[in-house]
């Protein structure tokens, strides 16, 4: 019994490690959050299956929500550690909602443990297989891909194996025989979380803290020179990536430019322009030699619908009411 309270013990303070872990990813790294929200999970994953260990051999038994919050966790570590390294090299992390069938498992399975217990020994020998299929997946996804930075790939090796130990640590305790054995296989578990925790405490440069860039704006005059010098959107194909191109700047760049010098879109800044040069030509009598949807195709419409929306939007009128206001005034 008092190697059980020490196993527990030991154990224990691994859980309140990964605990804290998780709740420094989720709720204080507020930077990069699609990477940091999946380490998080990760480490809540691996806290609510360890726990459920300790619970269970020092308690001689739990309730069935217990036990079905301990699948929870062991059906989530997969999908939580894929996710997390598919993002990891990315430039510009996302999650669709597609991402989210990755749980349904871990969900479907909390709910038969809930409901009906005796279905817990199926469901816990299969989601430690299917963890051992995500690993799989993860070790060829990260051995594919190419990272730029090191340090990071680095620790990702460090996370990957020290996930491998734990699913190994898991495995043996659905092998072993008496509670000992179950004991110990949590134990070994736990230790990996410590390793972990060293590690990031001993390499602080993997999670530096958050600094503010000042990214410079894209000058007003570059944005009037392409626009009014150039006349780029009379090309009816424009788009941000290839007025960005033209420019020589980011899309973001560009984008940001744009909100912070005119308080438009990137669309609604061409069919700005494209308006204005309609109207130019309604004013100078172009419309008398050409019809009025050759002059929206002339500025860059591509269709007449597109040309007769974005004129009323500019002008709340339509261009044959602009003119005859036009004429009137002059």
């Amino acid at each position: 019994m008092n190697t059980l309270i020490l196993l527990g013990a030991f154990s224990g303070i691994a859980v309140t490690v990964s605990i804290f872990l998780a709740s420094y990813f989720l709720f204080i790294r507020t930077e990069d959050r699609v990477r940091n929200s999946l380490l998080g999970i990760l480490y809540l994953a691996v806290a609510l299956r360890i726990g459920k260990s300790i619970f269970y051999y020092l308690m001689d038994g739990m309730d069935a929500i217990g036990v079905a919050l301990g699948f929870l966790g062991l059906a989530s570590i997969g999908p939580a550690l894929l996710l997390y390294i598919t993002n990891s090299y990315r430039e510009n992390p996302k999650l669709k909602w597609q991402h989210a069938l990755h749980f349904l498992v871990p969900l479907s399975g909390f709910f038969m443990i809930w409901m009906r217990e005796e279905t817990k020994y199926p469901l816990y020998f299969w989601g430690t297989v299917l963890l051992a299929i995500y690993l799989i997946g993860i070790y060829y996804k990260h051995i594919k891909s190419k990272s730029e930075f090191p340090v990071l790939a680095k620790w990702n090796n460090v996370i990957i194996i020290s996930t491998s130990i734990i699913w190994a640590c898991l495995m043996y305790q659905l092998v072993s025989d008496g509670i000992i054995g179950y004991a110990y296989g949590a134990a070994g578990a736990s230790l990996v979380i410590y390793v972990q925790f060293f590690y990031v405490l001993k390499n602080p440069v993997l999670f530096p803290r958050t600094t503010v860039k000042t990214i410079p704006v894209l000058p007003k005059e570059e944005l009037k020179l392409a626009l009014e010098k150039e006349k780029l959107y009379t090309k009816s194909a424009i788009t941000l990536s290839s007025f960005s191109e033209h420019l020589g700047s980011p899309s973001y760049l560009v984008s940001k430019a744009i909100n912070q010098h005119y308080g438009k879109t990137f669309p609604e800044l061409i069919n700005y322009y494209r308006v204005e040069a309609v109207k130019e030509k309604l004013i100078s009598g172009e419309d008398k030699l050409l019809k009025i949807e050759g002059l929206a195709y002339e500025v860059g419409f591509n269709t007449p619908s597109a040309f007769y929306a974005a004129f009323k939007k500019e002008t709340s009128m339509s261009p044959k009411e602009f003119k005859k206001r036009a004429v009137a005034v002059s």
